[in-house]
C-alpha cells in the first residue's frame, strides 16, 4: 500500500512539470469545484450493543460491529493566497455522507440494520503553507488545517436528506432506508457538528491532490449514553477555474 501511495505521488510530480504556471501560484482570491470519496466511521458504536442503537426499539444485537463506511462529497472552493507560500482555503461542502455499517443487529422484524447514515453539508477551512517542488512552482506540496461546521440534515421520515438507517429484510433480499428510526418528527440528533480537519497533498497546476482527516469534536446523538464522534479520511480533488 505504501509503495502505492509513493507511485502515485511521483506520477503527479512528473505530470505537473509538464505544465506551465498556474493561475493559483499568483496572490489573490481563487475559485474552484471539489469532489472526493473516502471512508468514515464512528467512535464509540463498540457501547451499542449493551447501551442500544440511538432511537431503535426491540433490537437484538450478537457478534455487533460497527466498521468504516464508503461516502463522497461534493462541493467548490475559495483559495486565498498571500503571500505566495501562505494560503487560507475555504470549501463548502453541498452534501456528503458519513456514519458507519453496522454487522449483527437485528430486529424482532427479522429486518437487519446494516448501516448508519448521516448525510450532511458542510463548511470547511484550512490555514496552512506551499511548498514548491520544482524550479517553476507548478508544482507544490500544501498542508493546513482548522476547524469545520457541518449541518447534519434533520430527520423527517420519508425525506432523502435525513439521517436514516439502512435495512436488510431477508424474505425479500432487499435493502430500504428506515429514516424515522433515528428521529421521526422529534431528530435525536444534533444537528451542529463542529470539528477539526487537516489536509495535505500536491498541487499540479490549477489542480489540487489531497488527503484530508476530520475529527467530530460535538457528539451527533442527543440523549444518549454512546460517546460517539463522527471521523472520515478522503481523498479529494479540486479544481480551480480562476
Amino acid at each position: 500500500m505504501k509503495s502505492r501511495f509513493i507511485t502515485l505521488a511521483v506520477l503527479v510530480i512528473f505530470a505537473c512539470n509538464l505544465y506551465s504556471q498556474s493561475a493559483i501560484e499568483e496572490e489573490g482570491w481563487h475559485f474552484g469545484f471539489r469532489g472526493g470519496v473516502g471512508m468514515s466511521w464512528m467512535t464509540g458504536l463498540n457501547k451499542a450493543k449493551s447501551e442500544g442503537l440511538p432511537n431503535v426499539d426491540y433490537y437484538i444485537s450478537s457478534d455487533f460491529k460497527a466498521k468504516p463506511k464508503f461516502l463522497w462529497e461534493i462541493g467548490f472552493s475559495f483559495q486565498y493566497i498571500k503571500p505566495k507560500e501562505y494560503f487560507i482555503q475555504i470549501d463548502y461542502l453541498a452534501y456528503t455522507e458519513g456514519g458507519a455499517k453496522l454487522n449483527g443487529v437485528g430486529r424482532k422484524s427479522n429486518d437487519d440494520i446494516t448501516a448508519l447514515n448521516m448525510p450532511s453539508m458542510q463548511l470547511k477551512s484550512y490555514f496552512g503553507k506551499k511548498v514548491a517542488l520544482n524550479s517553476s512552482g507548478s508544482t507544490r506540496f500544501v498542508v493546513g488545517g482548522d476547524p469545520y461546521l457541518a449541518y447534519l440534515f434533520p430527520g423527517y421520515g420519508g425525506s432523502s436528506d435525513t439521517h436514516y438507517y439502512e435495512v436488510y429484510d431477508p424474505d425479500y433480499d432487499y435493502w430500504y432506508e428506515e429514516s424515522y428510526s433515528v428521529g421521526g418528527d422529534k431528530p435525536d440528533v444534533n444537528n451542529i457538528e463542529i470539528g477539526a480537519n487537516i489536509l495535505a497533498g500536491i498541487e499540479c497546476k490549477d489542480t489540487q491532490f489531497a488527503l484530508t482527516f476530520d475529527y467530530g469534536i460535538t457528539k451527533p446523538f442527543k440523549n444518549s449514553r454512546l460517546n460517539s464522534r463522527n471521523m472520515s479520511v478522503r481523498f479529494i480533488i479540486t479544481t480551480y477555474i480562476f
